[in-house]
């Protein structure tokens, strides 16, 4: 028998001169033949069972389309950091991966003085000159101006407000307040302020009637504004930053905006510094400066607001305040109540000549001439 690789004489199946066995090798054949059939058995099954079915069909397409979606929405968020959408919560919140700093520092008020000025005088011109008619028009005026300049968190604000929706609301809070005897004035703010909350919207966002609210309340704001007003006026003004920066941190926690909840993070010990310098200013201007506190304010206000992050804890707004300026009130007009009511105030003790009307220094002579004219007229017209 001849060997297969040498071609020298092979002894039971083994060469001498190259070492080939002939079991050994014949045996791997077998086994290798097995193998391969095991193996295209294996592989007809599994292509058996990923024949093309229509149910297969649909749910592969339903997975790549996901699969698609996720990839486009990691991109987006990559690639995009003001993308909004990608993560579903109350307010529609930014993306917990936009870092809290870069959130804040997009805010920021761009409108200049000139027309910020020139609108503000054409407000107050309207009103004036209409008696308060035009109070509608000037309200929206100053306000879309100052909204359509605001952007908070790298997202521009949109004033979508018209004079004409407005007056409506106005001769109804007007109507109420004269036969509720001035009693509903007290709810004349808010509204205002709901109204105009309501037409808001981010400007790369379409907007969507409920969407943008504020849901402050009454007495929150009554007491807010009492709290604010006896603190400025008992520190005679030196408190105003602090005032100033809790009633705007009560105003933000109640404003949404496209259903973005807006916080307010400004600290009256940097409010301060910017408030020594401003006056300052005005006061070696000999006032003129002071034409630039609104807008100076306004956008102190705006670089320190931004949109609530939806990892980021909501501020809390003590209540205290607010209700120490209800009870302060409370008090006040049960003090001025019961001051009338023990006082010895008399309509019928009034005399004129105690109280200098009419000279007591001849006031018998005045009295019986006031007589003697008074004789004469009755003669006359009888």
């Amino acid at each position: 028998m001849k060997c297969p690789k040498c071609g020298s004489n092979m002894e039971n199946s083994y060469c001498i001169r190259c070492g080939y066995n002939g079991v050994f090798e014949e045996n791997n054949t077998e086994k290798k033949d097995s193998q391969d059939v095991a193996s295209s058995k294996s592989n007809n099954d599994k292509q058996d069972e990923i024949l093309p079915t229509e149910e297969n069909t649909k749910k592969g397409i339903a997975d790549l389309s996901k699969q698609a979606n996720t990839e486009k929405v990691i991109s987006n968020q990559k690639n995009d950091k003001n993308n909004f959408n990608v993560y579903n919560s109350v307010y529609d919140e930014v993306s917990p991966q936009m870092p809290y700093e870069e959130s804040k520092s997009g805010s920021y008020f761009d409108g200049k003085f000139l027309p910020y000025i020139a609108y503000s005088y054409l407000a107050n011109f309207l009103k004036t000159l209409t008696a308060g008619i035009g109070i509608a028009w000037g309200d929206t005026i100053i306000a879309s101006y100052k909204y359509n300049h605001t952007t908070y968190s790298d997202k521009k604000v949109k004033f979508e407000g018209k004079g004409i929706d407005l007056y409506p609301e106005v001769f109804k809070w007007i109507l109420f307040t004269v036969l509720t005897l001035g009693i509903y004035a007290l709810w004349i703010p808010i509204k205002k302020e709901k109204w105009m909350v309501s037409k808001l919207h981010f400007e790369d966002e379409e907007y969507i009637e409920g969407h943008s609210y504020f849901d402050g309340g009454l007495l929150g704001l009554i007491g807010v504004n009492i709290f604010s007003a006896i603190i400025t006026v008992i520190s005679l003004g030196i408190l105003l930053p602090y005032a100033y920066c809790y009633k705007q941190k009560w105003f933000a926690k109640h404003t949404v905006i496209s259903r973005k909840r807006i916080i307010f993070d400004g600290k009256a010990i940097s409010l301060i510094g910017n408030w020594l310098w401003w006056w300052f200013l005005t006061i070696i201007t000999f006032g003129i400066y002071g034409l630039w506190l609104p807008i100076k304010l306004y956008s102190w206000k705006v670089k320190n607001t931004h949109i609530k992050l939806k990892s980021e804890p909501m501020p809390s707004t003590s209540k205290g305040p607010a209700i120490l300026g209800i009870v302060l009130l409370v008090f006040i007009i049960i003090g001025v109540v019961i001051g009338l009511l023990n006082s010895d105030f008399d309509i019928s003790n009034i005399n004129p000549f105690k109280a200098g009307i009419v000279d007591d220094s001849n006031k018998v002579g005045n009295i019986d001439a006031m007589s003697t004219e008074v004789d004469q007229a009755n003669s006359f017209y009888r």
